[in-house]
């Protein structure tokens, strides 16, 4: 059996007094999408954000790489976070690119400065990746004159430079328009595709069951179901699932 890329067991994490994440398991195979879906405020983001230790865990383990993250209450710290880091890559809701930097210097940067790639195969790799994206016409631009969208996929780009282990989506597309939410979302197909592992929250659930090979549904820090997509859409068992894809999917489809 293959080692998962991502393991993460019996994680809590509490903000004081509010038990946020109530013993989530997950596995996530070299190459696996997994999709999680939940209400605002279920606990989806902040068990991604466990995974790089943006947030620290109260309490569980986190594998990454087959390399202990979180384990007995301690974190990795140092040359090791940074080392976890540079093994997943993340995008969040807000577009984090750097305003003073053109597009192609954005994605080459963290490349010379954390890999210690020259300046010129640097540069050469994120006019590769800008093409991956579909962005290679921008290279030059400033971040001001992109869209929302546009700058979004430049992240992804950047994120892509670190060659990372797996990639984890925290409401990618959120701020987004609807056109550019589609070309977000047809990158993000297309590295499914190539094999790319990845978590992705988010809330877009006909996405999700279209491009994932897992769906999590989690609800009041737990995770109440899970299953392939078909497992997931034909014949949900939680009552709370049935719900929220009923809701779901006929907001999307009102939408599209």
């Amino acid at each position: 059996m293959t080692e998962p890329t991502i393991q993460i067991r019996d994680l809590h994490k509490s903000f004081g007094d509010l038990h946020v994440l109530r013993g989530v398991d997950l596995d996530v195979q070299p190459g696996e999408v997994v999709a999680v879906l939940g209400r605002s405020g279920s606990g989806k983001s902040t068990m991604l954000r466990c995974v790089n230790l943006l947030e620290t865990p109260t309490s569980g383990t986190i594998t990454v790489g087959g390399t202990t993250a979180f384990a007995h209450r301690k974190p990795a710290k140092g040359r090791d976070l940074v080392a976890l880091r540079r093994k997943v890559g993340m995008l969040f809701q807000a577009l984090n690119v750097f305003p003073h930097l053109s597009v192609v210097e954005n994605v080459a940067l963290p490349m010379v400065r954390s890999l210690g790639t020259g300046h010129e195969e640097a540069v050469d790799t994120a006019i590769r990746l800008l093409g991956k994206v579909g962005l290679v016409e921008k290279a030059l631009s400033m971040p001001g004159q992109l869209s929302g969208g546009q700058l979004q996929r430049v992240a992804l780009a950047r994120a892509l430079a670190m060659n990372p282990l797996a990639l984890l989506f925290d409401e990618p597309t959120s701020a987004l328009d609807p056109e550019s939410t589609m070309d977000v979302l047809n990158v993000m197909k297309d590295l499914s595709a190539e094999g790319m592992t990845m978590i992705i929250v988010t809330h877009e659930v006909k996405f999700a069951l279209d491009v994932a090979d897992t769906v999590l549904m989690i609800a009041d820090g737990k995770v109440i179901e899970r299953g392939t997509p078909a497992q997931i859409s034909e014949n949900p068992q939680e009552q709370l699932t049935r719900k929220f894809l009923a809701e779901h999917t006929k907001f999307e489809g009102s939408t599209a």
